[in-house]
């Protein structure tokens, strides 16, 4: 009976035997012992322990028998669900090929879907030429340190109006250097231009600038730059307006007319870089030239200003001991822009050598002060003419260059004896060509754009490339930048005339693509028939 049990409970509980051996062997003596003690403690132990025993063994009987009933009807399951797996696998096989074939017939016609073109894109954002990764990094953070860029519109706006702030600050220092008055619109004036130069020296800080060819948009580099070239006359400005401010109603302060002084000078050294920041004018050849002649015009106005603010301030100090020209004049106590008025006369006299002698000096400071003004005024004089000279020299050359060109290739064709036809149809396109750019202008350019260093002439002829590529959506929407960026290393440019022939039906085989900027092209179609049909 002893050795049926242990066989038992050997097939019984062989299998729950734990896998840790020190574990094991610990639970094996606890239990031997725990047997042993309740052996002692309780001799029919073993007989309750054979009936649980056999109680397991019916248990798992039981369930051996329903699993091994339950088997063909497992099996009779079974089989569907595989032939579902096997639908199921051979449809999304085929979604898979579908896919993939329209995929490859879209790379094969050269069109990239949006899906795997932004694939393609982060996936090897990595190779990404340098300058979009930089627009692109900060094209997404937004410039978080609030950097103006140089083609920023508003900076533009706002150097057009400092560069009308310095001209009003030139104008009104002598001003208010020579004439007293009671007026109180010039206070307001003062206060508008410390706002100015308050809110400039802010954007200053905030403004990137370009050194060598490069964009400086780190703000360490910025405000270095600042501090180096602006800090100290924009906060001695700021100061000497504010110093001016309590003393403008003043009549002939020795402080006033220092702070004045001073101010006049540094407002002079503003302006000279203030006309740097306008250099963007010159890049429309139509305004060049008026902005030329505008430049000459204000320069000879403002000299005629310092000179009739200084004739006027003369008149004025030297009155307490000699007779002047204003008490001559009769005009000493007269309202300030009738003093002005009568200065800025004498001054336009004296520039253009006129001089109809109504209006002279009256004692010795004043004669001293004219003979200077008149030297002067004979190189301002010789320098305004020769000015107006060469720019009228300029317009006549363009004109004369164009006619020059036309007349000479009028000559080679009538010497070569050309259809008249076709001599009508050369000259119109030349003067159509010549209205728009020069023959000259394309040979300098040229010229100008070969003398850059590689990297911006690479950079100069992408974007000018990419400008049309972008306008057309096929390439801007289908097409990857890397792609983009390939297709303007191929690009060439070509100039038609009106109504020329680009290429005729069945003649070009080498595959190109035409784009036409800023036209309008029409399509004669042949067909079979040699009937010509317009799109």
């Amino acid at each position: 009976m002893n050795e049926d049990q242990i066989k038992l409970e050997q097939q019984i509980f062989g299998p729950q035997i734990t896998q840790i051996p020190d574990l094991t062997q610990y639970q094996k003596q606890q239990l031997e012992s725990q047997e042993s003690m309740r052996s002692i403690e309780s001799p029919h132990i073993q007989t309750n322990r054979y009936f649980v025993s056999k109680q397991r063994l019916q248990r798992l009987t039981r369930i051996i028998n329903t699993s091994q009933n339950n088997q063909p009807k497992l099996e009779q399951k079974i089989p569907p669900k595989i032939d579902e797996n096997e639908a199921f696998m051979r449809l999304v096989r085929k979604n898979r090929l579908i896919q993939k074939f329209k995929q490859n017939l879209f790379l094969n016609s050269y069109i990239l879907s949006n899906a795997l073109k932004t694939k393609i894109l982060s996936q090897e954002k990595y190779i990404q030429p340098q300058i979009f990764r930089f627009l692109q990094k900060y094209g997404q953070s937004k410039l978080k340190s609030a950097i103006l860029l140089p083609q920023n519109p508003f900076l533009y706006f706002w150097d057009l109006i400092t560069l009308l702030a310095s001209i009003l600050a030139l104008w009104i220092c002598p001003f208010l250097l020579s004439f007293s008055f009671d007026e109180y619109s010039f206070p307001k004036i003062i206060i508008g231009l410390i706002t100015h130069l308050i809110i400039d020296n802010i954007l200053a800080i905030n403004r990137a600038y370009i050194e060598q060819g490069e964009v400086i948009v780190d703000r360490k580099q910025i405000i270095l730059q600042y501090l180096n070239n602006q800090a100290v006359l924009e906060i001695v400005s700021l100061m000497l307006w504010i110093g001016i401010y309590p003393n403008i109603l003043k009549e002939f302060s020795s402080s006033k007319q220092i702070l004045l002084i001073l101010q006049n000078i540094i407002v002079l050294i503003k302006l000279k870089r203030t006309n740097t920041k306008m250099e963007n004018i010159y890049l429309k050849h139509t305004l060049s030239n008026a902005a030329d002649l505008l430049t000459l015009i204000l320069s000879i106005y403002f000299f005629a200003h310092f000179m009739a603010c200084l004739f006027h301030y003369i008149g004025v100090i030297t009155e307490e001991y000699e007779l002047t020209w204003l008490i001559q004049r009769q005009i000493r106590h007269e309202q300030v822009w009738i003093r002005y008025n009568t200065s800025f006369y004498w001054a336009t006299m004296t520039i253009t050598t006129v001089g109809y002698g109504d209006i002279t000096p009256e004692n010795q400071g004043e004669m001293l002060f004219v003979n200077l003004m008149m030297l002067l005024s004979s190189f301002l004089f010789a320098y305004s003419m020769n000015s107006i000279g060469i720019i009228l020299r300029n317009l006549y050359e363009q004109n004369k260059n164009q006619k020059r060109s036309i007349l000479q290739l009028n000559n080679y064709m009538n010497h070569n004896q050309v259809d008249l036809s076709l001599q009508i149809r050369i000259r119109n396109y030349l003067k159509h060509k010549m209205a728009n750019m020069n023959y000259e202008k394309i040979e300098f350019i040229n010229k100008t754009i070969s003398e850059l260093p590689k990297g911006l002439r690479f950079e100069l002829n992408q974007n000018i490339s990419e400008k049309i590529l972008k306008s057309i959506k096929l390439f801007s929407d289908q097409f990857s930048k890397i792609t983009q960026q390939a297709l303007t290393q191929k690009m060439n440019r070509l100039l038609f005339q009106p109504e020329e022939y680009i290429y005729h039906q069945y003649e070009i085989d080498d595959q190109s693509l035409d784009i036409s900027q800023k036209k309008e092209l029409l399509i004669f179609v042949k067909n079979k028939a040699n009937k010509l049909y317009k799109h």
